[in-house]
Order: C-alpha cells, then sequence, then structure tokens
C-alpha cells in the first residue's frame, strides 16, 4: 500500500510523463505540418528523445526544495529548458533559431493548455 508520499511521487511521474508525451507531440506536430522542411528525417522517437535531452535541466528543480534559493533555481532551470528546447527544435528539424523560436512561441500556449486539463485530471 502506498502512502501519501508513495502517491504524490507517483503523481509526479505521471505527469511528468504525460507533459514530455504531449510536448513531444506537438514538436512532432509543428515540426511535420505545421513548419515542414523538404529533407527533414522526421521521426516520433527523434522528436521524443531531443524534447527529453531538453527537458534535462528541469531536474535542478529538485534544489528548489531549498526555501532560500528556490525562485532563483526554477527561474534558472526554466529559462535553461527554454533555451535547451530551442536547440532541439533547431537541430532536430534542421531550422534556423528564429523558426525554432517562433516554434516555441507558437506551441508554449498549447502546452500550457493541455497541461492545465491534465492537471485538473489528477487533482
Amino acid at each position: 500500500m502506498l502512502g501519501f508520499e508513495g502517491l504524490a511521487i507517483l503523481k509526479l511521474l505521471v505527469v511528468g510523463l504525460v507533459s514530455w508525451t504531449i510536448e513531444a507531440i506537438l514538436a512532432f506536430t509543428m515540426g511535420r505540418f505545421v513548419f515542414p522542411m523538404p529533407g527533414t528525417g522526421l521521426t516520433p522517437p527523434s522528436v521524443a528523445r531531443a524534447i527529453i535531452y531538453a527537458r534535462a535541466p528541469g531536474l535542478l528543480m529538485i534544489l528548489g526544495l531549498i526555501p532560500v534559493i528556490r525562485p532563483i533555481v526554477i527561474a534558472a532551470s526554466v529559462a535553461w529548458q527554454v533555451i535547451t528546447t530551442t536547440a532541439a527544435f533547431k537541430h532536430s528539424f534542421a531550422w534556423s533559431l528564429p523558426r525554432s523560436a517562433g516554434a516555441l512561441v507558437i506551441g508554449a500556449p498549447v502546452y500550457v493548455l493541455a497541461m492545465w486539463e491534465v492537471l485538473s485530471i489528477l487533482k
């Protein structure tokens, strides 16, 4: 039987996997249908792999458990993830940097709305 802490950790794992899946599907859709580039060998696994590497700086948020540095850690981690996701788009899709940043800006509201729904379901 899982205690309260076990359920909280399980919930965080589910949210992490679901958010990664949503982000990967959204990125693949943007790369394949919204901003297609000729000659790009785009596959769902390659996009999912690039996205998971781009999310790696989010592991630093564990340091947010220290109240004194929490705002700095969260801001730095989010900024680093935006930069790495833009780089992942650039390299995975063979896009220019402005096109990668534009796709991130266009996709971000869709991602936020999708995560809002996921979190409301898991309440």
